[in-house]
């Protein structure tokens, strides 16, 4: 069995965020049978540094961190509904935020991870975020 939970914490106030986490794995620990494997995926407006993603850690591993192989991508996650190049403004670590993320619980492999930037259509977004994608796989395989 797989358990997925998906959330949208607030962008303004570091105590809805923190508060927020605690509900989700509340949550997440009430709701999931015995066995089951959790993902939890979202726009947690959080930096890998704040407390809603450390309390996330001490239940859940960042499947960017566990990847089998070297993240794609950006490492900035929001695009601010802005044409960004992909220059080194998104993959160096000092610039930008990387505040969506994709969590996983023992069981789970992560054979790939990526931050999609799409620029098919220049200018245009659907989403004021770029798309994470993660290859997950049983670890029994």
């Amino acid at each position: 069995r797989i358990m997925h939970f998906n959330t949208h914490f607030d962008h303004k106030s570091e105590e809805a965020r923190r508060e927020g986490m605690k509900l989700v794995l509340g949550k997440m620990d009430e709701l999931t049978p015995t066995g089951a494997v959790r993902i939890l995926t979202g726009d947690l407006n959080s930096s890998p540094d704040s407390e809603p993603i450390a309390q996330a850690r001490k239940k859940l591993r960042r499947a960017f961190e566990i990847s089998e192989t070297p993240p794609k991508g950006p490492w900035r996650t929001d695009n601010l509904w802005k044409t960004l190049p992909p220059d080194e403004n998104l993959v160096r670590r000092d610039v930008g935020h990387r505040i969506d993320h994709i969590f996983v619980s023992r069981g789970i492999r992560v054979r790939s991870h990526e931050t999609f930037v799409d620029f098919a259509t220049p200018g245009f977004y659907a989403s004021d975020h770029f798309m994470l994608v993660a290859e997950l796989a049983d670890s029994a395989e």
